[in-house]
């Protein structure tokens, strides 16, 4: 296949997979999950321009009515005790709120929509939308690396597909965007062995889901230990930043207003509708009875995790060394998972759907690279892109 017309095939996927891409999106908007977190969303986007509750509550529940299903209205405003409770008094939604504003990055990045004229039901919809096309076209492109483009279409798209994606796209959640973060660390320090890229994006993850702060602290504290003697400036600039996230995150967590037991008691605990109102004092029974909850809420998804781990383990650690970037990696994803248990002790693949996406893409790619050779070549041309890689 000479070059134009690889080029030319490269060019016609690409477009496909663009327009599947916006075909998806067009599907996701018109038909979000059910997640009662895109109310106190809405309210925390209103808020950053308006102080009084009354107007907060007003405004957020009629823009979701206006738009949101029936089935959606039903669930989300009369569903549940707290749901009803919260939605027929303003001082209560106000209350919510705080939990919900420290997703920074996502909160303002609804806001840009939310005064471009977008409808504040859609507003908070469309991050999680920009960062699925986004991933998307850093999935297709990673694995064009490695694979023909026609191959590379169908990987994307089964990939895009899974379950644990599809739960973050559709939700009006930060957890699309700061995954998309991380995916492009992932994608700088794995694929194109730059370490300052990888690093800074770690900073706009954070800011879209403080928690973020485990894999970054891990990832940068094990970059700073490897490369000490190779690069020293490289490792101090870890450390830095190692010190800089972390205070970003603990700033985030007291803009909040609640303390950080307070809101691990409101997220595995217990769902106040006054939180302002509680005076929650630590004790480890109720501690470990919450951590408890939020493993056995997580038990529903450790099938995915234990396949996805398990295949590294089978795989892909048995060629790999502990101080490259892929040892790095993968040490802090572990550690960043042990850390949750402390911390926020949930593993929804909404939060990890970034991580697992690379897994698997690592798992793709290796075992394109042992099968290639033992296939015939005219087979090899069509599954593998051999130009692009002796190149």
């Amino acid at each position: 296949m000479n070059f134009s017309t690889l080029l030319q095939k490269k060019m016609l996927f690409r477009g496909l997979f663009l327009a599947l891409m916006l075909g998806a999106c067009a599907y996701f908007i018109q038909r979000p999950r059910t997640f009662w977190d895109m109310l106190p969303y809405m309210g925390a986007v209103v808020e950053l321009d308006h102080a009084d509750s009354a107007y907060v509550h007003r405004t957020t529940y009629e823009a979701f009515k206006a738009h949101a299903s029936e089935k959606m209205q039903a669930a989300m405003i009369g569903g549940h005790p707290f749901c009803r409770a919260v939605a027929g008094r303003a001082d209560l939604f106000q209350q919510q709120l705080p939990f919900f504003r420290v997703k920074l990055l996502y909160v303002h990045f609804s806001r840009v929509f939310y005064l471009s004229g977008i409808p504040l039901f859609y507003a908070v919809l469309l991050p999680s939308l920009f960062a699925f096309v986004l991933t998307g076209i850093f999935v297709f492109r990673w694995l064009e690396n490695y694979f023909s483009p026609g191959f590379a279409f169908v990987l994307s798209g089964a990939l895009l597909a899974c379950e644990f994606n599809l739960q973050a796209f559709r939700v009006a959640s930060p957890d699309a965007l700061a995954g998309f973060f991380i995916l492009l660390t992932s994608y700088y320090l794995l694929e194109k062995k730059r370490t300052w890229p990888a690093v800074l994006f770690l900073i706009p993850a954070v800011l879209a889901r403080p928690d973020n702060v485990l894999f970054a602290a891990a990832l940068l504290g094990g970059l700073a230990l490897v490369q000490f003697k190779a690069d020293r400036k490289m490792a101090y600039a870890c450390l830095l930043l190692l010190a800089a996230t972390g205070g970003l995150a603990l700033l985030l967590s007291r803009l909040s207003g609640y303390e950080t037991y307070t809101m691990f008691y409101r997220a595995f605990v217990e769902l106040p509708v006054n939180p302002l109102e509680l005076n929650v004092q630590f004790d480890w029974d109720t501690y470990l009875g919450g951590v408890k909850k939020g493993l056995g809420l997580s038990a529903r998804v450790a099938g995915m995790y234990l396949l996805v781990f398990g295949g590294v383990l089978l795989v892909y650690l048995r060629r790999i060394k502990l101080r490259s970037f892929e040892g790095i990696w993968l040490g802090a994803l572990l550690l960043s998972m042990l850390g949750r248990i402390v911390l926020h002790p949930i593993y929804e693949n909404r939060y990890m759907f970034a991580h697992l996406l690379v897994i698997l893409m690592l798992l793709l790619i290796e075992a394109g690279k042992r099968f290639s050779t033992r296939i015939p070549a005219r087979i090899q041309n069509s599954i593998f892109n051999i130009q692009d890689r002796a190149a």
